[in-house]
């Protein structure tokens, strides 16, 4: 197919989309109480300020896989294995989940998303602040993490096909300053 690298990369920014949408919701589910308490109005303001942020995010996890099939458009050639791209999005998976998991602890603790206090506090007392995190109830963040880490894993199959080559010459320059726009785009969060 002759769109198959611009199909990949529309499929892969999908998946990433609902990724962040899952992972937002169930932080938003687990903290009802205290981010509705100004009303639940403020919900819908949540999921609508962060969809830019998610869709920055998204276009720098795919600046490796999208430079890589420039690359592919421009030789003519594919040499990026189905694999790969597999393995490198899980890598993502892996990290966000955790991420968002050591979230939903410190934000009980805290009231805030992990950021450079969190570290300090953590690398000046280590033992202090795992014997916290402990006694919040570990179990469901845990749980939570694996979730993501399994099903997100196991989707991720199904939004990578493989590109083909049966771009002519002409063809590649305007596909390949497609794909990298398209992902630039992503990366500021839109044309502001």
């Amino acid at each position: 197919h002759r769109l198959s690298y611009l199909i990949n990369l529309l499929r892969l920014y999908a998946f990433w989309l609902i990724f962040f949408l899952v992972e937002r919701l169930i932080f938003v589910v687990r903290f009802w109480d205290s981010i509705t308490e100004d009303g639940s109005s403020e919900v819908f303001v949540i999921f609508q300020s962060a969809l830019r942020l998610d869709a920055s995010m998204t276009g720098y996890v795919l600046v490796i896989p999208v430079l890589l099939w420039v690359g592919e458009i421009v030789v003519g050639k594919s040499f990026v294995s189905h694999r790969f791209l597999i393995a490198y999005q899980r890598f993502f998976i892996g990290l966000f989940s955790l991420i968002g998991a050591v979230n939903l602890n410190i934000y009980q603790e805290w009231g805030a998303k992990v950021n450079y206090k969190v570290f300090k506090i953590f690398f000046n007392y280590p033992y202090e602040s795992t014997i916290s995190s402990l006694e919040t109830g570990i179990g469901l963040t845990v749980g939570i993490l694996l979730f993501q880490v399994l099903f997100f894993g196991w989707l991720i199959r199904f939004f990578i096909r493989p590109a083909y080559q049966l771009h002519s010459w002409l063809v590649r320059p305007v596909l390949s300053l497609l794909v990298l726009g398209l992902t630039f785009l992503s990366v500021r969060g839109g044309w502001q």
